[in-house]
């Protein structure tokens, strides 16, 4: 299996995994083993959930993921989805927030999130609308910046109060 290499592999194959769960009743039983899941945020429905062994692979459905989920390495897809996302600080109302939207989701399946589960937000020169054309972005682009300076977990504090 190939591992993804840009964004837009990712966001299909989270899309992609929404739609493979609600019809896998197998697949939707392993969703409590996720050690971490990747948010894509974008949407207008609110955020989808992904996690690694599936949205880090190319191609994968429920027959194929649940055929081979042993031979696959969770360590392989988190470093390559780890281009696109960073993990939100457990301490942070961020993280408090979509833990609960992530709860609900589950909750769907008969589900809860495993205890520690690592939640994983885009980064930010992922995430958010276009600029409207003409608008300033002078001080936004200057606060991102800054904040890609901070060090991690100040930078996950950070976002946690925003």
């Amino acid at each position: 299996m190939q591992l993804v290499t840009n964004l837009k592999e990712v966001i299909d194959a989270i899309k992609l995994l929404q739609d493979e769960v609600n019809n896998s009743p197998e697949l939707a039983s392993r969703l409590r083993q996720a050690h971490a899941f990747y948010i894509d945020d974008n949407g207008v429905d609110g955020p989808l959930f992904g996690f690694s062994k599936f949205v880090g692979y190319v191609g994968l459905n429920a027959d194929t993921y649940l055929r081979g989920a042993k031979y696959r390495s969770g360590t392989n897809t988190e470093n390559a989805l780890s281009a696109f996302f960073e993990e939100i600080d457990p301490g942070s109302n961020l993280y408090k927030t979509y833990y609960n939207k992530l709860t609900s989701w589950l909750t769907q399946y008969g589900k809860t999130p495993r205890k520690g589960v690592r939640l994983m937000v885009l980064k930010s020169e992922y995430r958010g609308e276009p600029a409207c054309e003409g608008e300033d972005r002078r001080l936004l682009d200057l606060l991102i910046s800054v904040s890609d300076l901070l060090p991690t977990q100040q930078r996950h504090e950070l976002r946690g109060r925003l």
